[in-house]
């Protein structure tokens, strides 16, 4: 499963423990850079804890699973990710070769002042974001300061039972919406660098395909079988 927290705040880091079976981390200028890894593709004695170091003072947090790289040349999708990021143009030819990734994704990229960061065309593999603090995590508990409840989030979980825009449950915190690439820079707004950066027309993801249909039939089988019951706060909070 793994999981990415960015916070300044060190007790923080243990919030997404759950998520994995190692816990590594790099501090600069007062943030931690923490990822709890559940290896998947690679043994837990190798060398891959992240983050995981690029060129120009840059390093990347990754969780999910690339399904398409080139085996025969490397041993799992972290180092294959790794060696295109430290011969390519940051976002240039980063876009470009994500147009061709089949699997699922969230990934950030960051020297520690710039940091972007992203997740697949789905949003299989969530993250989140405080909009005051630029705090990022795997999952929206502990990101809040305010602790303030996002009321037309709750009505409107209430009347569809989802949401579709990148509210959550806090008014502070905030969704990194599917197929979209953000920009944090300290002591700045954070903004959206490029809408829609994955063009379905031009790729067959047969995975990311396959998980989509997955997800429909799921919902189709609960709408059959159960009898939708609205939201309270709290079941929010607790999930």
């Amino acid at each position: 499963m793994c999981g990415i927290i960015i916070t300044p705040d060190e007790k923080k880091i243990p919030i997404t423990k759950h998520r994995g079976i190692q816990t590594s981390s790099k501090v600069m200028d007062g943030w931690n850079y923490a990822h709890h890894r559940l290896p998947i593709q690679t043994l837990e004695d190798d060398n891959w804890q992240q983050p995981i170091p690029l060129k120009d003072d840059f390093f990347f947090l990754f969780n999910g699973e690339i399904f398409n790289y080139d085996k025969s040349k490397y041993d799992n999708d972290t180092e294959y990710i790794q060696d295109f990021l430290n011969n390519a143009d940051m976002l240039g030819e980063l876009l470009d070769e994500m147009n061709t990734w089949d699997g699922f994704w969230s990934l950030v990229i960051s020297d520690g002042y710039n940091t972007f960061a992203c997740t697949d065309p789905l949003g299989k593999k969530q993250l989140y974001y405080n909009v005051n603090t630029q705090e990022i995590c795997s999952e929206v508990k502990g990101l809040t300061k305010s602790g303030v409840i996002d009321q037309v989030f709750i009505s409107t979980v209430n009347k569809w039972g989802y949401n579709t825009d990148d509210r959550t449950i806090y008014e502070d915190v905030r969704r990194i919406m599917p197929n979209r690439f953000y920009h944090f820079v300290k002591g700045e707004e954070v903004h959206t660098v490029l809408d829609n950066y994955y063009d379905w027309s031009a790729n067959v993801p047969i995975n990311l395909y396959m998980i989509f249909l997955r997800n429909l039939f799921s919902v189709d089988f609960f709408l059959k079988n159960t009898r939708y019951q609205p939201y309270s706060p709290a079941d929010l909070i607790a999930q």
